[in-house]
């Protein structure tokens, strides 16, 4: 983590800019992860605590006084509370009256930003404080990707691709009914092993009707056999066992045998939707414009509409990628299930990933793109069918 006191001027400097007072960012147990990412990693603080970083001046933490040793090597002023009177009368005197950023977004339309409790907010508008979303400054200074994290998901990204082909090769040699999906997630499970890489859920196998299920759970026992005619789905991401890791999160489809001509449309409508996502961003860069997540889902949502499947589309394009998990907390390609007017800036790094889900069958294709500091796809683009 960046030194704390470097952060900060970097924070300020930024809201020099601004028209707002500050930035105030409060957590207890860590239920804002936003406002963890200015602790070291070693000290967890078991009561409520507060950052407040002003746009001039010096930044003030607010902790319990029986934790305040506990931080006494921060480059911060700490000011101490003993109990909840005392802990609103800090608050008043620093912020009263003030505008600030906070980790809080109208109508909860961004719930990766929606941390601060009701009671909280209502609290600091008692203070007469205008809140304003922190939305944009949280991302470029706490969630964006460093050069090495990008190096570290691109290297995942090649094993992933290396994974997912290598095990549609064994589904092609195998007979029909010979395999079910949790034979083949085994193998996608001993690929990650063998690569020195890690997850945090089983990747998802799923075939025909099961593929119809955006966020099917592959059973390890009675999971659906790969006949003679069939559609597989395969959703794996993973990251590298290392100091630095950085996850890569793929999707890729299978057939063998016949399969209905509207799964054939959808397929491609589905490759289609996922180029222009791409477009759209390249082409944002290219007019040096910045741009928000929600104009890629809508771009390729009109594709997918386009070609008579929108009903079927009933998830966002695409989510940030994350060190812990596949999913991170920065700008999400997203104006169905949000609208996320985050931009996408360098350093984020995501999924593009259109699907069509239906009561029989179901398609998704997911690429992974960086801005560093353009767009640049990392994972290979299926182009067609994989024939198993």
């Amino acid at each position: 983590m960046k030194q704390l006191d470097l952060l900060i001027k970097e924070i300020q400097n930024n809201l020099s800019s601004h028209e707002v007072d500050g930035w105030f960012v409060a957590d207890f147990h860590s239920h804002n992860p936003i406002a963890r990412k200015f602790l070291p990693d070693d000290v967890f603080l078991s009561r409520r605590w507060a950052l407040w970083i002003p746009k001039k001046g010096k930044a003030e933490m607010v902790v319990n006084g029986i934790e305040s040793k506990s931080l006494a090597f921060i480059d911060v002023q700490i000011r101490k509370y003993q109990n909840f009177e005392d802990w609103k009368r800090t608050l008043t005197s620093m912020i009263a009256g003030k505008t600030i950023y906070v980790e809080w977004c109208e109508d909860g339309k961004i719930p990766y930003l929606s941390y601060l409790d009701g009671g909280l907010i209502d609290l600091l508008r008692s203070m007469g404080c205008s809140l304003k979303s922190s939305e944009n400054i949280s991302q470029e200074h706490l969630l964006l990707w460093s050069k090495k994290t990008i190096e570290s998901h691109c290297e995942s990204a090649i094993n992933l691709t290396s994974i997912v082909q290598g095990v549609f090769d064994r589904v092609s040699k195998a007979k029909p009914f010979e395999l079910d999906e949790s034979m083949v997630q085994n193998w996608i499970l001993e690929g990650f092993e063998e690569m020195g890489m890690t997850t945090d859920h089983p990747p998802v196998v799923a075939v025909n009707g099961n593929a119809g299920d955006p966020h099917y759970a592959t059973p390890k026992e009675g999971s659906a056999k790969l006949g003679e005619n069939f559609v597989l789905l395969v959703d794996l991401w993973a990251t590298k066992k290392s100091a630095n890791p950085a996850y890569a999160d793929i999707t890729w489809m299978a057939k063998r045998g016949k399969v209905d001509k509207v799964v054939d449309k959808g397929f491609y409508a589905v490759l289609e939707a996922r180029d222009a996502g791409v477009q759209a961003i390249k082409r944002a860069f290219l007019e040096k414009r910045s741009i928000p997540g929600y104009e890629v889902d809508q771009a390729v949502r009109g594709v997918i509409e386009n070609h008579g499947f929108g009903d079927g589309f009933i998830h966002r394009t695409g989510h940030n990628l994350g060190l812990e998990s596949a999913h991170g907390d920065a700008a999400q390609l997203d104006s169905y299930e949000a609208k996320d007017t985050r931009l996408l800036l360098p350093g984020w790094a995501g999924t593009i990933e259109p699907g069509v889900y239906y009561s029989e069958w179901g398609i998704r294709s997911e690429i992974n793109l960086i801005i560093n500091p353009d767009p640049i796809i990392t994972t290979e683009p299926q182009k067609d069918w994989f024939l198993v």
